[in-house]
């Protein structure tokens, strides 16, 4: 994982590529918005698509408030939600910013 980051690197639409988990990460059409509240928070409001069995669509979405681990930059954790009693720890394992010198 990394050993700093910026949350406000959030801020905008992010699309879900690939993920880890089959149950949850991997749905075909994943775009989520971020905005930092203030240094190390943010909520994500997070949209996905789960194809049905017909072929039709299910759209869903939720509003995730993440806070940044103060002893682990890397650790972005979204806990005590009341709706489905869900916990959800993201690590940042790499990054890089727009226009970066380093070219990725």
């Amino acid at each position: 994982v990394v050993s700093k980051f910026d949350t406000k690197l959030w801020n905008g639409r992010w699309y879900i590529t690939a993920g880890q988990n089959q149950l949850f990460d991997i749905f075909p059409c994943q775009v989520h918005f971020f905005t930092e509240t203030a240094p190390g928070k943010f909520f994500g409001k997070l949209n996905w698509r789960i194809e049905e069995p017909d072929g039709e669509f299910f759209t869903r979405d939720a509003i995730q408030r993440f806070v940044q681990d103060p002893k682990n930059p890397a650790h972005l954790v979204n806990h005590d939600n009341e709706y489905l009693h869900y916990e959800d720890d993201w690590y940042i394992v790499d990054y890089a910013e727009d226009n970066n010198k380093e070219g990725v």
